[in-house]
């Protein structure tokens, strides 16, 4: 206990200051509203600016080709009105629009090869309102007005909810087989059927507990599947016929597919209350107290949202941001300035879907 006495008039109370060369092992102090800097320093959040507002009918957002983006059922009514900062992307199949209303989710987003060169289109995973999944090649430069309403892709199952880009080839779930299929190539994914050289992975024989596929991301060279209770890994290589099963680690997985993610090489994913590194999960075989997330695990437990969460790694940023509704955990993760640490953001609106463009990270959040 100590008194102090001076210019700042009394002080009684516990001092509890430490040498600077000494930490609580094990400590956690919440940040909320700020991001971590060179040295461990913090800086207020960046304040969240207002870009425009889109049509209730689209769904989404994604950078393609340079340009944010967005998905809506239909065509030319909808493109004619958008605003200036948006593109919609407008789908249908076999040359007819789809109407309005159609589109009730999108569920995942690669940017494919373009044939003819430049930076490629978008593949879609979208539900329609009467819960059928499909996918759609969006394959319109952006620079025209047309209406693109033959964009389905030809499958000769019906696809899940997961996608994932790896050696040239996208790679989605069959549920009705418990598979993973894969296309012949990202230059031209419009048509996966056996005589175009698509083929799939028998995951199902190599799992152990729930079955069901949850994600698809990828870890170095080898894609990940992710089950709610066990993750497997698949060797890759440009020859499917060399596409081999490595190993299944019971124990770890993942519920919310949106948060896994792709990170400096690693692969982050959110499993029971807490965020899990896949580096940390093959190096030790199993999850691990001590893994990235195990300092805010508890914080996170608790979090429940009607809003799916959704996750993205932003470069710009160096930060790896996974949002709960209005709660956003932020790691940041920056080996050039060796700052990794997490803090917590509050934010006024729900987060739906996050997009990066040049440098600058957007959210959706209803049709704002």
């Amino acid at each position: 206990m100590y008194k102090r006495q001076g210019s700042v008039g009394p002080f009684t109370g516990l001092d509890l200051r430490r040498d600077a060369a000494m930490s609580d092992p094990s400590s956690l102090r919440i940040a909320s509203n700020v991001d971590l800097k060179i040295g461990g320093n913090l800086q207020r959040r960046d304040a969240l600016i207002k870009l425009c507002d889109v049509s209730s009918e689209t769904v989404g957002l994604y950078a393609s080709d340079g340009i944010l983006r967005t998905a809506c059922p239909g065509g030319q009514s909808l493109q004619d009105s958008r605003p200036a900062e948006v593109w919609y992307d407008a789908i249908g199949e076999n040359a007819t629009a789809y109407p309005l209303a159609t589109i009730s989710k999108l569920h995942a987003v690669e940017n494919t090869a373009a044939a003819s060169g430049g930076k490629g289109y978008p593949y879609l995973v979208i539900e329609r309102t009467d819960g059928r999944v499909e996918h759609h090649w969006i394959d319109q430069v952006p620079a025209t007005a047309a209406t693109a309403v033959s964009t389905r892709a030809i499958l000769p199952f019906d696809p899940g909810k997961t996608l994932v880009k790896s050696q040239g080839k996208l790679f989605c779930d069959d549920p009705s087989s418990g598979t993973i299929r894969f296309s012949a190539s990202t230059t031209t994914p419009r048509d996966w059927t056996k005589a175009r050289d698509a083929g799939s992975l028998a995951v199902r024989t190599h799992s152990a507990g729930s079955r069901d596929i949850v994600a698809l991301s990828y870890y170095r060279s080898y894609v990940t599947v992710l089950f709610q209770d066990s993750i497997q890994l698949w060797q890759m290589d440009p020859d499917p016929a060399k596409f081999q099963f490595i190993n299944a680690f019971n124990g770890p997985g993942t519920e919310t597919a949106r948060l896994t993610t792709n990170v400096l090489g690693d692969m982050f994913y959110y499993n029971r209350g807490g965020f899990r590194s896949m580096q940390r999960s093959t190096m030790n075989g199993d999850d691990l107290a001590e893994d990235i997330g195990s300092a805010i695990s508890a914080l996170t437990l608790a979090q429940s949202t009607a809003i799916a969460p959704v996750g993205i790694w932003s470069e710009s940023r160096s930060q790896y941001l996974a949002a709960f509704g209005t709660t956003v955990y932020a790691l940041t993760n920056s080996p050039a300035s060796k700052t990794v640490g997490w803090t917590t953001w509050t934010l006024p609106v729900s987060v739906e879907y996050f997009a990066e463009l040049n440098g600058v990270v957007y959210i959706r959040s209803g049709n704002t």
